[in-house]
């Protein structure tokens, strides 16, 4: 399925031949509009797929309960196939976060036997916009870089379709695809619970919720 917004382009297409296939789900917004695409294609193209929730979750900044209730969102909606959720303790450890998530999504896809998952990362906005709120620019999350949207790694491949697209992108499309609703059972603050009132306000400071407000135009 290709997707354009003014001039910011990607596809989403579920791979061919696979029985089962995985998503990581961080229950931001861009991660939950993914997985509402995903959904909606294998439901309309009748694929005969598995798929494969996958969860990181920070005991101290918990996201679980937010993924749980989005992936119960998409459940009531869509007739597809859901294997079991699977959920890592990926809590920073000196800062060891992402070697965490790496480790935990080779040893599940090798056990589950699934080549291919997709993750919604996107690039960052503009320097110019970052400039105005803050924050840092990330460099293999550049804007206008042309990343490689399908990454070959040890288990198989990780699909990034919004590695190339920002969060101007991500508003246009829950647009287009009528599924705002699904923007409230989302989160995307990483503040901590003093900040936020124990998980349950955005603490409107980070650099994740001045990104939501740039590109959605709420916290």
């Amino acid at each position: 399925m290709k997707l354009q917004h003014e001039k910011q382009i990607t596809e989403v297409v579920i791979p061919s031949e696979q029985k089962n296939i995985g998503i990581s789900l961080s229950g931001g917004l861009d991660s939950s509009l993914l997985l509402f695409i995903i959904c909606s294609i294998i439901e309309q193209d009748k694929i005969n797929v598995t798929l494969h929730p996958m969860t990181g979750n920070d005991k101290v900044r918990p996201c679980l309960p937010v993924v749980n209730n989005v992936i119960d969102w998409h459940k009531e909606k869509f007739d597809i196939t859901w294997a079991d959720h699977i959920v890592w303790d990926n809590s920073r450890i000196l800062g060891k976060k992402i070697k965490i998530d790496s480790e935990n999504m080779t040893n599940f896809c090798l056990q589950k036997n699934i080549n291919y998952v997709f993750n919604g990362r996107t690039s960052n906005p503009p320097t110019d916009v970052i400039e105005i709120f803050g924050g840092h620019y990330e460099e293999n999350r550049q804007h206008d870089r042309n990343l490689p949207i399908n990454i070959l790694t040890k288990w198989g491949t990780l699909i990034r379709p919004w590695n190339n697209v920002d969060k101007k992108f991500i508003a246009a499309m829950y647009k287009k695809f009528n599924c705002e609703e699904l923007i409230k059972y989302t989160w995307s603050c990483i503040g901590y619970a003093e900040q936020t009132n124990n998980f349950t306000r955005p603490c409107g400071k980070c650099y994740w919720c001045k990104e939501k407000m740039w590109g959605f135009n709420q916290i």
